[in-house]
């Protein structure tokens, strides 16, 4: 956000809100994950539950659209009653992608695929290369590392790289109904 006041001045809004609702998203995401392992830690003396649910994935595409990165958003069939910690995976899987096309190939029109199948649930990325590369400083995090291994715990398969016309591609085959 810092390099927004002076670079970008009218951008600065946009990037602290991003900034902003990632944190909340984050909080949420822990607190789905502490539900799976202690389902009764997030509920109240009578009860109810007191975590939100994670968050819907139009409503993280729509965040990062207001971020300025163009998405085109399309989800195939209809979730399973019970996915396990498939949705949950899927989820950030899009979530940690969009975040890259921000930093790394910020403009640059984006597409994601989900498609709900009745055993898996696949999820596509992918930026075409046309936007800025110096919207962000490099990276070195972990974030694909840590969805490789999300998603090979629960026995799916993970790819992610460069292609060759321009561009960078993120795909997960996500098993559904594998308890997290």
């Amino acid at each position: 956000a810092a390099r927004y006041l002076t670079g970008a001045p009218d951008r600065l809004d946009q990037a602290l809100t991003a900034v902003s609702d990632t944190g909340r998203r984050a909080i949420t995401d822990l607190r789905h994950l502490l539900d799976l392992l202690d389902p009764g830690h997030g509920t109240g003396p009578g009860g109810e539950d007191r975590t939100p649910p994670v968050g819907r994935l139009l409503t993280l595409v729509e965040q990062t659209r207001r971020a300025g990165q163009p998405v085109e958003f399309t989800e195939e069939g209809t979730p399973p009653d019970s996915t396990g910690g498939a949705d949950l995976v899927a989820y950030r899987v899009v979530q940690e992608a969009l975040t890259n096309a921000l930093k790394y190939d910020h403009g640059s029109p984006t597409s994601v695929l989900v498609r709900h199948g009745e055993r898996e649930i696949t999820v596509e990325v992918g930026t075409d290369g046309s936007g800025s590369r110096d919207a962000s400083p490099g990276g070195g995090g972990r974030g694909l590392e840590g969805l490789r291994e999300r998603v090979g715990v629960l026995g799916g398969d993970f790819s992610a790289g460069r292609l060759t016309g321009g561009g960078f591609l993120v795909r997960a085959r996500i098993p559904a109904g594998v308890p997290a």
